[in-house]
């Protein structure tokens, strides 16, 4: 039945779409118990080390992986790892699951996933975050039955604050050994949408990522550095070294005052700053034609 699933959105039998998927992942956080997997961990080994053979052994190009782990308090995660290097098996990408309340707890797991993948002869295995976002309270708050409590604490998600932490971890993933990150989720009509709310209007969070995506535009990555605690910034400069920009996060710093200096930049002008706060959505805080930006995401205000 998978391979029929694969070959569906791979070689486009059966009327599908050829090459519409590059990787597999089989099945998805079979750590977390009752709630997606209601057999032993041993019978998910079992069922990858299967699924896996038989997708390569059809076609030894396709990329497939697991398991979207979740449970880090738990020896399974690790314990996939020792598996498929012990049989030998394809693991073409492993992929794991995090919310967290502070960016730093992302970059810290990442690192002990790839050390583990490392001990076990997988230095060419990439990892991939297939699940992030803003834990803003302890889960038994966020699966509460007061339902005012769990509206207060999954808004927070969609706020300055929400902004704030999904930047700097954009910025602190930068360096972090992870391949790929997946944003859980952009479903408006979903709990954990920071992005939208119910009716598809963009929220703080969407503009944090947008600020993200306009660094896009300056492909060539360049030295910053920030000493204020909280504070995380990212510099890039285009193609032609004509131009600028920044971004800075503030998600623990909260209050305080920010010197922004530009070296190395030809003719550089005071730079077009673009403010996300409980009061702005990036909307430019001066008009002066410059060749640098910053963009500043924060939950309190850096004057």
């Amino acid at each position: 039945i998978c391979l029929g699933i694969v070959r569906h959105y791979s070689e486009g039998w059966a009327n599908g779409i050829p090459k519409a998927v590059e990787y597999w992942e089989i099945w998805n956080e079979p750590d977390l118990g009752e709630k997606m997997w209601s057999g032993r961990f041993e019978d998910y080994l079992e069922l990858y080390r299967v699924t896996a053979t038989t997708l390569k052994a059809h076609d030894p190009k396709l990329r497939v992986g697991g398991p979207a782990a979740c449970m880090y308090d738990r020896p399974s995660y690790a314990q996939f790892i020792a598996y498929c290097a012990q049989h030998a098996l394809p693991l073409d990408f492993y992929s794991w699951h995090l919310y967290a309340p502070r960016p730093e707890d992302l970059v810290k797991r990442a690192v002990d996933i790839r050390q583990r993948l490392d001990a076990h002869g997988f230095h060419d295995t990439p990892c991939f975050l297939t699940e992030w976002n803003f834990l803003p309270a302890p889960w038994e708050i966020l699966c509460s039955q007061d339902e005012y409590l769990r509206r207060a604490s999954f808004e927070r998600l969609k706020s300055e604050e929400g902004a704030a932490f999904c930047a700097s971890t954009l910025i602190k993933m930068q360096d972090a050994p992870v391949d790929i990150m997946n944003y859980y989720d952009a479903q408006a009509m979903t709990w954990f949408c920071g992005l939208f709310d119910y009716y598809g209007v963009p929220q703080k969070t969407f503009h944090a990522f947008k600020a993200f995506k306009e660094m896009l535009a300056y492909p060539q990555r360049v030295v910053a550095s920030c000493d204020i605690p909280g504070v995380d910034v990212l510099a890039a400069r285009s193609a032609d070294g004509r131009a600028s920009a920044l971004l800075i996060a503030n998600f623990g710093a909260h209050e305080g005052k920010i010197s922004i200096g530009f070296a190395g930049l030809a003719g550089a002008a005071a730079p077009v700053i673009r403010l996300l706060d409980r009061d702005h959505n990036l909307e430019p805080l001066s008009a002066v034609a410059t060749g640098a930006n910053a963009f500043v995401v924060g939950q309190g205000p850096l004057s």
